[in-house]
């Protein structure tokens, strides 16, 4: 048994704390706009007063569909203090998903931003948006706020299900409290400023926001869905950014493409999956006086469970670097049929402590089956199973192997395979498999192997339709079908035959029950949503960064095109130009088809014109599809954007001037993009 003790409050009321003690200190901050302690306190005790009159109660749960921002802490912390529990969701979720969540939660009152509120009228779902909260008069006779136990549910977090839905992690106030009073599990400094740019529904959300306000730091909102290293850079050099959490995949993107926009941060912390050794070693070898931390722990010990500072010595050893020491309120056990092993031998890792989760929304069995009890020393215990194989050693840090089941991870999302398996058989396939193939960098993608439906809907249809119901980072890479499903004996399915059919070589690992399979991919024009383009910016949707002179270079071209297109005032002449954009900076393989384009009342010179574009005569829509986004912009803006390419074979770019083209086409919509990306091999 290893753990560190700490005291028990709830967010709100640490919170309090810490505005009282540094009432006019920055609180939330943008490039625009900064928010005190003070102020903030007072906006949520006006908002959870409203929130008590739309029938907020101890017990509530009340979904949040909204972008990060100042509004967004404000309003979570409104929901806190009126005895709710709060469940944000991404609004560029499917709108079936976003429907059942919000179903899912019972609530007494949704609460929207302006570009969440938009997402809610689409599915038809009533709710008070940000803007109603503040237009509304206080009431006359003020309500005393009630009084929660730290125990109480604080918030949702949502995870994929074996089941085939996702499930809703209820975690209490003092799983998150714990991380950071009565002192953090890390020594954050006297005045920390951290950039605030993690998904909405993501745990890391948590520690990026509670973490500040808990800590007396500055929490710096990246309001965009892409964070790029122009901003990490401004937001280090003008708002004094000194704390940084990335996942893994991204931390390796931006330290090989652009490292130095980290100079000047004091700490990055990574956490959602293994650290790239030789990333670590390059940023400690570059910038020895950034203190660089690994961050375990699965979303149902919140956020955080063991963390681990990473020396250079880390970087060289076989076993990888370690996932660290329990944080306070957090106990480890590596456990083999139900009983705690000796140190330094494999088993399965439990947590236990006051971080834990309460258990699943409505979901009795899954809570059962993960949360258990078991004695330690005598003492009946309560664990989560975490399915993760690990080994403690002598001095109580863990070391993690790997996975005692099918689970996938990528971009630091938690995926079950299971939940894209209903997915595909609610769409008419009998019978598939999801298997997780590792790319050329060992980065890890979904491939999946489905029984040809009746219906002729082909691969790349069958990807579209998955797209519709599922978020982003769980459709798959790829589609293979096949007539029916090889077996084993055992009758089940056999992946090693279908992993060889289609050209890849499986391998087993000795640490996992999982099949992993070689780098070796076929050639396919299926592969159109390789990772999490929205959550994780650009990071999973390029496989590397493998020059950073080629994206200047390709960038010193568009911006110099750009300057022309922003002066440019006829319509006509700014569409010829924005296809003359794409032609001469890339290659003259590609075009772009902005289709059902759909502009808001407000709408500006620069995207007037553009509506519907067919494609360009002379090439027509034969080619294969490369690139496949949703637009979502400011004043209503919203759209799709594809890119085909009409020549067999490579398109002879690469992934750092894919970079460069999807940064391009972000300038030339004047809109953010997001949505399914992949560089053809």
């Amino acid at each position: 048994m290893y753990g560190r003790a700490h005291s028990e409050i709830t967010i709100h009321d640490a919170f309090g704390q810490v505005a009282r003690e540094f009432p006019y200190r920055n609180a939330v901050v943008t490039t625009e706009r900064a928010v005190t302690y003070a102020e903030l306190a007072a906006e949520a005790r006006r908002i959870a007063q409203h929130l008590i009159g739309h029938g907020v109660r101890p017990g509530s749960i009340v979904p949040v569909l909204a972008r990060r921002s100042p509004d967004l802490a404000a309003t979570l912390l409104g929901i806190l203090m009126a005895g709710g529990a709060y469940g944000i969701l991404d609004r560029r979720w499917p709108l079936p998903r976003l429907t059942r969540l919000v179903h899912d939660m019972r609530p007494p009152v949704v609460l929207a931003d302006a570009a969440g509120s938009a997402r809610l009228d689409q599915a038809r779902i009533g709710h008070t948006t940000f803007e109603a909260l503040r237009q509304t008069a206080p009431p006359a006779m003020p309500v005393d706020l009630p009084r929660v136990p730290p125990d109480t549910c604080a918030t949702l977090f949502w995870t994929s299900g074996s089941t085939g839905t996702p499930k809703a992690v209820l975690s209490p106030h003092r799983a998150t409290t714990r991380l950071f009073t009565p002192s953090a599990f890390m020594d954050f400094g006297e005045h920390p400023v951290m950039i605030h740019a993690a998904a909405v529904a993501w745990d890391a959300f948590t520690l990026e926001l509670w973490g500040m306000l808990l800590s007396g730091g500055t929490a710096v909102v990246h309001e965009d869905d892409l964070l790029l290293p122009s901003a990490i850079r401004t937001y280090v050099r003008d708002l004094g950014a000194t704390h940084l959490f990335l996942t893994p995949s991204l931390f390796d993107v931006i330290a090989g493409g652009d490292i130095d926009c980290l100079d000047g941060l004091g700490a990055v912390l990574v956490g959602g999956e293994k650290p790239p050794p030789a990333t670590c070693r390059k940023l400690l070898d570059t910038y020895p006086d950034i203190e660089l931390y690994n961050c375990y722990g699965p979303v149902e010990s919140c956020v955080v469970a063991t963390v681990h500072r990473i020396t250079r010595d880390d970087t060289e050893k076989a076993s990888g670097i370690p996932a660290g020491l329990p944080v306070p309120g957090t106990r480890l056990h590596v456990i083999r049929d139900g009983a705690p092993v000796r140190p330094g031998e494999p088993g399965e890792v439990a947590i236990a402590g006051t971080g834990l989760a309460l258990g699943y929304l409505d979901a009795p069995d899954q809570t059962a089956s993960v949360f258990r009890h078991i004695m330690v020393d005598g003492a009946r215990t309560r664990v989560y199973l975490t399915g993760d194989h690990g080994r403690l050693d002598e001095l109580g840090v863990l070391h993690f192997i790997g996975r005692r089941d099918s689970q996938i991870k990528i971009a630091g999302h938690r995926i079950e395979p299971a939940e894209i398996e209903s997915a595909v058989r609610a769409l008419g396939n009998m019978r598939s498999v999801i298997l997780s193939v590792p790319d050329r960098n060992e980065t890890p993608r979904i491939i999946l192997f489905a029984e040809r439906p009746e219906e002729g809907i082909t691969e790349l249809e069958l990807q579209g339709r998955l797209r519709e119901t599922l978020p982003t980072y769980m459709v798959p890479s790829k589609v293979h079908f096949v007539s029916s499903m090889p077996l084993l004996e055992n009758t089940k399915i056999n992946t090693s035959e279908l992993l060889a059919r289609f050209g890849y070589s499986p391998e087993r690992r000795p640490d996992s029950r999982t099949t992993s399979v070689t780098s070796r991919a076929p050639e396919s024009n299926q592969d159109v949503s390789a990772k999490n383009h929205t959550e994780e910016k650009f990071s999973v949707a390029l496989e590397s960064i493998q020059s950073k002179r080629r994206i200047e270079r390709v960038q010193e071209a568009a911006n110099a095109l750009l300057d022309r297109y922003a002066t440019q005032r006829d319509p006509e002449e700014r569409l010829r130009l924005t296809f003359e954009l794409v032609r001469r900076n890339l290659t003259p393989k590609i075009v772009i088809v902005f289709g059902s384009l759909t502009l808001g009342t407000d709408d500006s010179d620069e995207l007037a014109g553009v509506g519907a574009v067919p494609p360009v005569p002379s090439v027509g829509l034969r080619g294969q599809v490369v690139f496949h986004c949703e637009i979502h912009g400011s004043h209503g803006r919203s759209g799709s954007l594809t890119a085909f390419y009409t020549e067999p074979g490579s398109m002879g770019l690469t992934n750092a001037e894919w970079l460069a083209a999807m940064r391009l086409l972000a300038g030339i919509t004047g809109l953010g993009v997001g949505g399914h990306a992949t560089c053809p091999e």
